[in-house]
């Protein structure tokens, strides 16, 4: 489902060198977890266990290497979130600083539940 995603909104990647998981990946990938950083191979979701997103190499990656292309209009902001008109306004950035209206609109998408794009 997350790759289905992740085309949908544009987002390309080389296929020989990168490969999705779900958190439930079984054999070689299961032992190179191990080596990978806590913040790339733990699944987050907000109360559901099958939304987290794991990203493994299939092989080693060159220095240099573009792995993927992610639009802007891919990656979720406050200026296209679906609280746009209030997170933009004067009040607003001058009461809630960044880092907290990026979160209003991410607490925002998140209880659109299927209606968000995200």
């Amino acid at each position: 489902p997350h790759e289905a995603w992740l085309r949908k909104t544009g987002v390309t990647w080389d296929e020989r060198l990168l490969k999705f998981g779900s958190g439930r990946c079984a054999g070689d990938e299961r032992r190179s977890r191990r080596s990978t950083p806590d913040a790339l191979r733990r699944s987050t979701a907000l109360g559901d266990g099958d939304a987290g997103l794991e990203v493994y190499a299939r092989t080693a990656i060159p220095a240099g290497v573009e792995l993927c292309s992610i639009p802007k209009s891919a990656v979720l902001s406050v200026q296209n979130s679906k609280q746009r008109r209030w997170l933009t306004t004067r009040s607003a950035e001058q009461s809630l600083d960044a880092d907290t209206r990026l979160a209003l609109a991410v607490l925002s998408e998140w209880r659109r539940g299927s209606e968000s794009p995200w």
